[in-house]
């Protein structure tokens, strides 16, 4: 019988780096800009979706949005390259890092961003290079599978590595990515969990069953170190 992870599988935006401020101010501002509004509570339920689901709230709740699908998914792309103020390392993240590579601890990038804007800020604070899979949203869809909060992210990701999905560690900060993990453990019986990232003054996000939740630096590493003894 195997015991403990094997793999440690980590969403990127909001958990590996703290780019949800960024995220947000451009699709607020893309959508005022044809004709549309996002307010605060819209995100209880867009945070950690795709842009096109952003694109089609925005589009069934004004009749008038003047953008379509395509060319608002193309502009909010080129908002991410080019908006970079303000993204850093989420604090705590070169500790899992560590521990990962201390433990020889397989690791992914699991993530419903483009592969363009996913590879350019991996690259950008240097954690491309931890990685043994970066799985993006364009390779969800190339293999006609849904994106988070459907459990195949992750599953993809599993199967690709070789790994059960039983022995995967997964960090999420989204409602929507935590209930994307916990559906893919669902019925498994092995070491894994979901630890799911909850921002300070942003419990709207709190999702109930992911298995551990943390709030700070220091409970995120412990968290880290109690599934990876």
């Amino acid at each position: 019988m195997r015991h403990g992870v094997e793999a440690v599988l980590l969403d990127m935006d909001g958990t590996q780096l703290v780019t949800e401020p960024r995220n947000r101010r451009v699709h607020e501002t893309t959508a005022q800009k044809y004709g549309g509004h996002i307010d605060k509570s819209d995100w209880n339920f867009l945070a950690g979706t795709s842009d096109r689901i952003i694109w089609n709230h925005l589009k069934s709740k004004f009749n008038h949005f003047a953008i379509g699908e395509d060319d608002y998914v193309a502009e909010i792309e080129n908002g991410y390259l080019t908006d970079t103020h303000g993204v850093i390392l989420r604090p705590g993240m070169t500790e899992i890092f560590q521990r990962a590579a201390d433990r020889g601890l397989i690791v992914a990038t699991v993530t419903n961003s483009p592969r363009k804007v996913t590879d350019v800020s991996l690259r950008a604070h240097g954690i491309e290079s931890r990685m043994h899979l970066v799985l993006t949203k364009d390779d969800v869809l190339a293999a006609g599978l849904k994106t988070k909060p459907s459990p195949d992210p992750y599953l993809l990701a599993a199967r690709t590595l070789g790994v059960d999905i039983a022995y995967c560690l997964i960090f999420e900060d989204s409602k929507n990515g935590a209930r994307s993990g916990v559906a893919a453990l669902a019925g498994t019986n092995g070491h894994g969990g979901v630890i799911q990232i909850i921002d300070q003054g942003d419990e709207s996000q709190y999702e109930p069953t992911a298995h551990a939740h943390v709030r700070s630096k220091d409970e995120l590493v412990a968290a880290c170190y109690k599934f990876i003894p």
